[in-house]
């Protein structure tokens, strides 16, 4: 938590673009969900077969929110490695590798599409069927940001790629360390009694400020976990502990098998 935030104390715009990838994955999302359905949705939205169409309408927004990551990471992977880029360079990196990274939203859509329809039509089965599949895809992907950005790789190459970095440095692995974002949830947890006390005197204000503690808790988390995506990554390529980091910061940051 302290290097990362010394990561942020040196280009504070890292928060900005996770605010901006946070708001636009949501008014993405939404807005194509209005504009399909006439209304907002409900849970009879997300059962077989209209989940076939609303779940990759809420899934759209995360081309904007993999793009800012992509940024943060870009940024954050310079900044660790002794190159005090700007955000901007951080966008202009990004943008660069723009065609893959529209390509690996795509396939995370369709692979969380299908995960979540193969847990609703086998019940019991399928959600466990769902949990392992989507832990497994998760710690096989963790670092295709970084392989599509900083190393250009195709999203063809960049999946195997980034499963090959997982296992060679973490081996057979399946569950992962949340500390990093367990301090950010504290805070919100903190913020509750606030926003309860707000809410005895005027209901939609304080609506209005739990909404802005969890957007700001998010923005705040995201904005972490691209730091230690970054530089875990660099780790994993390399064995090289940058940025203040150390080797028990990165090596336990994923837990074996009990």
């Amino acid at each position: 938590m302290s290097v990362s935030w010394a990561v942020l104390r040196e280009a504070p715009a890292m928060l900005g673009v996770a605010a901006a990838g946070l708001v636009g994955h949501a008014a993405v999302s939404l807005s194509l969900l209005y504009l399909l359905l006439g209304r907002w949705p409900t849970f009879d939205d997300l059962t077989f077969p209209h989940s076939l169409v609303v779940l990759p309408l809420i899934g759209a927004g995360a081309y904007v929110s993999t793009f800012c990551n992509a940024v943060l990471v870009a940024t954050a992977h310079a900044r660790i490695e002794g190159r005090p880029i700007s955000v901007r360079a951080g966008v202009t990196a990004a943008a660069l590798h723009l065609p893959q990274l529209i390509a690996w939203t795509t396939l995370s859509i369709v692979v969380g599409t299908a995960l979540q329809v193969v847990a609703e039509r086998l019940g019991v089965a399928g959600r466990l069927a769902n949990w392992l599949l989507g832990m497994a895809w998760s710690l096989a992907t963790v670092f295709i940001v970084p392989v599509l950005v900083i190393e250009g790789a195709s999203v063809r190459r960049g999946v195997p790629r980034s499963a090959r970095l997982f296992r060679e440095r973490w081996g057979e692995t399946v569950t992962a360390d949340i500390g990093t974002g367990l301090v950010v949830i504290l805070a919100v947890v903190a913020a509750v009694p606030v926003v309860l006390l707000v809410a005895l005197v005027a209901a939609p204000l304080a609506i209005a400020l739990g909404v802005a503690v969890l957007a700001a808790g998010l923005t705040v988390q995201n904005t972490f976990a691209a730091v230690l995506t970054a530089a875990l990554y660099g780790y994993a390529r390399d064995g090289r502990t940058l940025g203040g980091f150390t080797e028990a910061d990165l090596a336990g940051t994923f837990l074996p098998r009990a």
